[in-house]
């Protein structure tokens, strides 16, 4: 993979001049790199040094995401409370430094990994938290994913018109501009009821302004 190969450089010459700052950001994106590749064990190892550099080097942000990969890899192993402590950290150390957007992403991690644990009051009060963050600094991405990650808790609890009126305005602000290397969610069988159907056409109106006061209302 040519991007690991440049990470690889990068990393050999930070650590040449003796920047433990930027060898901690490059080890944090090489651990993330492993993991999508599907090797946790090198990412959790690339994770942990990534965090001992930062730390070392008073590197807030790297630290955020060094913790929020290794969160992720421990929660995949199954050591949910440690995996979501982590988040919580991550999320927290990003939101004291001005990392405004890693923040945002760490609340939504953390709220799809509350849902799984079959959370889902604390996975809505997470997505919440973090739907007005996002709005607030313009992360139009965070807005429409934590919006059907909020369709998704609707449609658990049978809030099948609600989930319907969510699931159109991500319909139609997806028509209007498509997000890159997403998906939505897989709703399940309450698509196919009336009330869904109801609440898609009313969602398909709707501004995604509109939808933001449709979740937070």
């Amino acid at each position: 993979m040519r991007a690991e190969e440049v990470y690889l450089q990068s990393l050999a010459r930070y650590r040449s001049v003796g920047d433990r700052g930027g060898a901690a950001s490059v080890l944090v994106r090489l651990g993330h790199t492993a993991w999508y590749r599907g090797d946790p064990e090198t990412a959790l190892r690339l994770g942990r040094e990534g965090l001992e550099d930062s730390r070392e080097a008073n590197n807030p942000r790297s630290e955020a995401q060094a913790l929020g990969l290794i969160g992720e890899l421990e929660f995949e192993r199954g050591s949910h409370d440690l995996g979501l402590e982590l988040l919580g950290e991550s999320r927290d150390i990003a939101g004291a430094c001005g990392f405004n957007w890693w923040q945002a992403r760490m609340g939504l991690r953390r709220a799809k990994r509350l849902r799984e644990l079959g959370r889902p009051q604390e996975a809505r009060e997470e997505a919440l938290v973090g739907l007005r963050r996002s709005v607030v600094i313009g992360d139009r991405r965070r807005v429409v994913q934590l919006l059907d990650l909020l369709a998704l808790l609707a449609a658990d609890e049978a809030l099948t018109e609600r989930a319907g009126r969510l699931r159109g305005a991500i319909e139609a602000e997806l028509d209007r501009e498509p997000l890159s290397a997403w998906e939505m969610a897989d709703l399940g069988a309450v698509t196919d009821k009336a009330p869904f159907a109801r609440g898609r056409e009313d969602g398909l109106a709707m501004s995604l302004d509109a939808a933001v006061h449709e979740a937070l209302s």
